[in-house]
């Protein structure tokens, strides 16, 4: 690649510098396969790469250089006014990660704004989110959905048989025994109820019904149409939930005065 033309590649690799392009590579191969620092003096590494060695200093510090950058870029699009959006932050511990998006933020030295510059937020009705505003002072957004779960949750309470049974059923195919049955090359495993149905009313068609092993925890056939019911009301309110969830939030802000 190093040896052919701008042209013939249609890359910028040869403006570059070769020591710039080299500690490039490093830097993509450790981020994007989630390799230690230490990956990098790795003698086996250093065998089987044509990758010039560096230290494990020279890459923590182009790590942080990059930092820098990207921290300066957003603080260039970074309005006056705004706010956090905090989604799926589970991993390891949620609290650190707001402090560190407090500090930042309040000491002015990475995004160039003061927390106050924050008007509200956006995530999940927890116990930490509420702490959160609370200290900050600004109204948080997310109920709209939390109400909306609370009311699935109220309305699947008069299938609660009807689901008993179907997990009862799905936890019975888990086993590797009964799977082999089904032959499909699909999961088995249910992330919510909404999944469970969908994959129930997808098994229920190929499943055995003289089957020993199944016959006493297959459902009857009225118990077959409520589930299909069930399975049309959770999607209503899946695709609600995805396609409103926006507006709702939009509408909140242009009532506190958020948008303007």
């Amino acid at each position: 690649m190093r040896a052919a033309t701008t042209a013939e590649t249609g890359s910028l690799i040869h403006y570059a510098r070769r020591t710039s392009v080299n500690r490039f590579g490093w830097l993509e191969w450790v981020v994007k396969v989630n390799l230690p620092l230490l990956f990098c003096e790795n003698p086996l590494a250093r065998r089987y790469t044509s990758l010039e060695p560096i230290s494990v200093e020279i890459l923590r510090t182009l790590m942080e250089s990059v930092a820098q950058l990207v921290g300066s870029d957003i603080a260039a699009e970074l309005p006056d006014r705004f706010g956090f959006m905090l989604n799926g932050w589970n991993h390891r511990c949620t609290t650190s990660q707001y402090s560190y998006a407090m500090r930042s933020t309040e000491s002015r030295t990475t995004f160039g704004k003061a927390l106050s510059d924050c008007v509200y937020l956006v995530g999940d009705n927890c116990s930490v989110n509420k702490r959160l505003v609370t200290i900050i002072q600004v109204p948080l957004f997310g109920f709209a959905s939390h109400r909306l779960n609370l009311a699935v949750r109220h309305h699947l309470e008069e299938y609660d048989e009807d689901l008993a049974i179907v997990q009862a059923l799905m936890l019975m195919l888990r086993t590797l025994k009964q799977s082999a049955k089904l032959r499909l090359k699909t999961p088995l495993r249910q992330g919510s109820t909404f999944a469970m149905v969908h994959r129930y009313r997808e098994l229920i068609k190929v499943l055995n019904a003289n089957d020993d092993d199944i016959m006493e925890l297959l459902p009857s056939p009225a118990c077959n149409l409520r589930p299909k019911t069930l399975f049309a009301e959770l999607k209503t309110s899946t695709m609600y939930r995805k396609s409103y969830k926006p507006a709702i939030l939009l509408s909140s802000m242009c009532e506190c005065g958020l948008t303007g």
